[in-house]
Formats: structure tokens, sequence, C-alpha cells
């Protein structure tokens, strides 16, 4: 698979693609990939900054781009014995290289021209081993999984500031992460003569974070000096323990259930900004039922109590040098808490194709979101009791009754309401950073008779804005994104799909309202930011060799 795209005003980005091979190694299969997931991204245009009453101060132009390449190699071996044994064994690892800049340039009261410079550089690598062996025990079969992960990122960023007069100045944060995860899991799975499937399944699991950072000013005769700022060295350490019980039957011609149980216990151990050893035993459970109403009309329902995991670099303190924000780790985050509910309507409509509706609610507990830590400082932290609600349908309408063979249109749209107490007022809004709605129609015809197919894509989504204590940042996009393609599926035995993209002029966007304390109180600046990026080509090669 090879991907290439063509943009303008940036780098071109011919390294997107992937190349495997499969083949048996005596009784294995053995497959051997390369990837590089590549991007050359961009967008440029005038962001207006407005001081605390409306009134425009300056315009910046910016323009930014974002590089980067991730190539990859992953092994896999499966071999099965002739007494259904069955191993599967897996071998990967990549390299992260990363290079984002934005040069800002306006003219400023009192400065004149003011030429303003972020850059991100990343450099890491990751390596991941593991491997499941399957085999009889019994009346049933026992499986052993193994995983472990590792990853080491490197990542500055700066940012400086040089007027027409006067000297430079500029910050930098510079933070080396390091990532670990090992897993062992063993899953035990019989029937009974009565058709009933059990399975009881036993997880250990240990994650590391371990952080290193400096926050470093510019020097009015060049160079940077550390500075301290309370975040220089964050470890978080949890070692996991998960027991569960999983029961699956048919209780009658037309409904089947699921029933897993399961209790989690987690010690989370950080060292760093209010850094704490704490352990937790949290039940959750799921219950699916699946009722064939009538031969083409199935209801699921889902209940479910779920335990997510943290963001371990929520423990850790960052500096924003662009914005000059900084976010104070927290070590007394605990994991959220979900008890959802699902309702879902599955329709086969025969020759017109088939949809789904489905209606959500879950009561969460200990979202994470901005919060204040201290009269001063803020920093990821949990939540009371929230709401979240989701409508969701899906649908595939065929066109072929109405007399265009091989026409199809595929929709999915979710609209979401997710409620959470503001930490700071108390008053009820929406959840920080979350999704309100997303929309993605497409349409394709497959010409009968031929190898040729044509299409389309239209996408709109929204999330609700960012808060901080002392700033909403609104981060959006103007306009759908909307896409248009044509395909030929036998070019010598490829797949070739040429396609244009952001047909409609989509801009991201950016309208961010920073107060002089609290964003109860007065304004003290807005900036509103828009960045097109023009038209896109895209060409998709596909096929074996």
């Amino acid at each position: 698979r090879w991907t290439p795209e063509v943009r303008p005003r940036i780098a071109d980005n011919w390294l997107w693609g992937e190349i495997s091979t499969t083949g048996p190694i005596g009784s294995s299969m053995v497959t051997v990939s390369l990837t590089n997931n590549a991007n050359r991204n961009g967008h440029w245009g005038p962001e207006r900054v407005l001081d605390g009453n409306g009134n425009p101060l300056f315009v910046r132009q910016e323009f930014a781009r974002y590089y980067g390449n991730r190539p990859g190699l992953n092994i896999a071996l499966a071999r099965s014995a002739a007494n259904g044994n069955k191993l599967n064994l897996n071998l990967g690892g990549q390299l992260v290289d990363i290079h984002n800049r934005i040069a800002g340039t306006s003219v400023q009261p009192g400065l004149g021209q003011v030429d303003e410079f972020f850059r991100l550089t990343e450099d890491e690598w990751n390596a991941n081993i593991g491997g499941d062996y399957e085999f009889g025990l019994g009346h049933g079969r026992l499986k052993l999984i193994g995983q472990h992960r590792s990853e080491h990122s490197p990542t500055i960023s700066s940012f400086t500031v040089t007027p027409a007069t006067g000297p430079a100045s500029g910050s930098r944060f510079a933070q080396t992460a390091d990532e670990g995860e090992s897993i062992l899991r063993g899953e035990y799975s019989w029937r009974t003569a009565g058709g009933t499937d059990w399975q009881v399944a036993l997880e250990g699991a240990y994650n590391l974070l371990d952080v290193d950072a400096t926050l470093s000013l510019l020097q009015p005769g060049g160079g940077y000096r550390p500075v301290a700022f309370g975040g220089e060295r964050t470890r978080v350490d949890e070692k996991r323990a998960e027991l569960g019980l999983s029961w699956s039957r048919a209780l009658a011609s037309n409904l089947t259930a699921q029933l897993n149980l399961g209790a989690e216990y987690s010690q989370l151990t950080s060292s760093g900004p209010g850094g704490l050893t704490r352990s937790f035993i949290r039940p959750k459970g799921r219950l699916a039922l699946a009722w064939k109403v009538t031969p083409k009309t199935t209801l699921n329902y889902v209940l479910q109590r779920r335990v997510d995991q943290l963001n371990f670099f929520d423990f850790a303190s960052f500096v924003d040098v662009a914005n000059n924000i900084g976010t104070a780790g927290n070590g007394s985050l605990v994991p959220p808490i979900l008890n959802r509910t699902e309702l879902e309507l599955v329709q086969d409509a025969g020759a017109w194709g088939n949809f789904s509706v489905a209606v959500a609610y879950a009561r969460a507990e200990d979202l994470v979101d901005q919060v204040p830590l201290s009269p001063t400082t803020e920093g990821r932290g949990n939540l009371p009791t929230a709401h979240l609600y989701r409508l969701s349908g899906r649908a595939t309408l065929l066109l072929d009754p109405v007399g265009l063979t091989g026409m199809r249109i595929n929709g999915d749209v979710t609209l979401r309401r997710n409620r959470v107490r503001d930490p700071l007022t108390g008053a009820w809004r929406n959840q920080s950073g979350g999704q309100e709605y997303n929309v993605d129609l497409g349409l394709r015809h497959d010409i009968p008779g031929s190898n040729w197919a044509w299409g389309g894509n239209f996408i709109d989504d929204r999330f609700s804005p960012e808060l901080r204590l002392d700033e909403i940042g609104d981060d959006f996009t103007v306009g759908p994104f909307v896409t248009a393609f044509i395909e030929h599926k036998n070019i010598g035995g490829f797949t070739i799909r040429a396609e244009m993209r952001n047909i409609a002029k989509m801009k991201d966007a950016l309208d961010r309202t920073v107060y002089v304390d609290r964003r109860t109180g007065p304004i003290d600046f807005i900036e509103s930011r828009r960045r097109g990026f023009g038209h896109l080509f895209k060409l998709t090669v596909t096929g074996t060799i």
C-alpha cells in the first residue's frame, strides 16, 4: 500500500505506505511488515488579537507545518499443532521523528514588527514483544498471554519572540519520558453439555512512567538558563491485578445473553507533585442481551460498569511555552468509572440495505478535567458525578431498487451531551473538550460491468471548548471536510484511487479568551485564529505482488 499526498505550500508526502509479506517457514506462518505512517500537514492564515472589550489590537499572519515519519517493523508468527495447540508470537519496533513549527509575524503598537517562532521536536523509539499459547486442559482450553511494551520519548518545545527593536525573549520546555507496560494473562474457557460458555481470566500488569523535565528561559545574550518550575521529576508506578468470570448462552431460540463479572485491584504510586501511594479495589461487569424480535429486527441491550485507565502524564507537570501557561501535576488522581446502559435497534432493510439506532446514558464518576489544585495552580483532576448522553445512528442505503445499480450511501451520525459540574463555578456545563456531534456521510458507486468506481465523503464534527480556570479555548473547524474520488480496481493487478480532498476549503479555527484572573472575572485579551490549508490530492495504490 502506497499513499502519497500532495498539498499546497508544504512538502509533498511520498513516504506514507506499507509493505508486508506472508508465507510458511516450516509448519509456521510468518508475516513481516514494514510501515511508515508519515504525515506532511500544515495550515496558514490570520490570527486577530483583541483587547478585553473586543477592540482590535493587531493581526498575526501565521504559517504552521507538522511533519513526521513513523517507520515501523513488525514480525508475527502463527503456528497450529496437529493436536489443536496454537502459538502466536509478535515482535515490533518503531521510530518516531516529529518536527512541528509555527511562524508568526505581526506589527504591534509600540513595538513595530514582531516575529514569533514555535518549534517542537520529538525523537522517539518504541518496541513491543508478545505472544500467546493455547492448549487443551481438562474439559476446556487454557490460553496464556504475555505482552511487554517500552517507549522512550525525548520532546523539546521552544517559543521565541523577536521584536524589531530590543532583545528577543523566549522559553524552552524539554521533557524525556520513559514508558513501560508488562502484562501476563491467563484465560480458561469451557463449554457445558447444555450449551453454556464459561471463561475464567486472571491478569496481572505493571505500568511505568518516568518523566524528567526542564524549563529554561532565553537570556539577553543568547542561550537558555534553566529555572525551577516544580515539576522536574515525576515517576508513576502501577501494579494491577484483575479477576474476571464470563458466562454466555442462548436463553431462547431468539435470545442470547452474555455476563462478565470482575474486580480490579490497583496499587498506584507517584513521586512528583503531590506524590502518594494508594490502593483501589474496583468491581466491574457487563451484561449484554441480543433479542432477535423478527428475522430482520434485532434489539441489543448493554448494562456495564467500566473502570477506565488514567493518563499517567496527568501526574506530571507541563508547560505550554507558546501560550505561556502551565499545568501542574496531580498525584491524587483516581481512575474514572462509567456506569453505562445502551439500547440499540438493528434493522435489515433487505434490498434497501440496513440501519441501526442506539441511545446510551452513562453516570460517570471521577471524570478527569482541568481543576484548581491550589489558589494559584491548576491541573488535571477528578470531577463529581457527571451525566453522559449519546444518540447515534448508522445506515447503509442501497440504491439498486431505484435503478442506480452498484450505488450506496453510508451514514454515521452521533450526537452527545456530556454534562459535568464546573469545578470553578459549580454550574452544569458541557465536558471540556467532549464531542458534541459527528456526521460522516459517504457515497460510492461501483459501476456495473467495469472496474471503475467513484464517490465522495462529507465529514463534520464539533467538540466543546477546552476550559482552564483562566481561559476558554474553542478549537473547531469552519465548514465540512469534503472529498471526491475515482478508482480503478485493476491496473496491472493494483487498485488505484485518486482523491481530491478538502473540496469545500474547510479551515481550522481557534477562539481563545484569556481572563485577567479567573474566567468569572474581566477578560484580558482574545485571540481569534483562522487557518486554511487548501485543496489536497491523494493517491492510494494497493495490491499484491
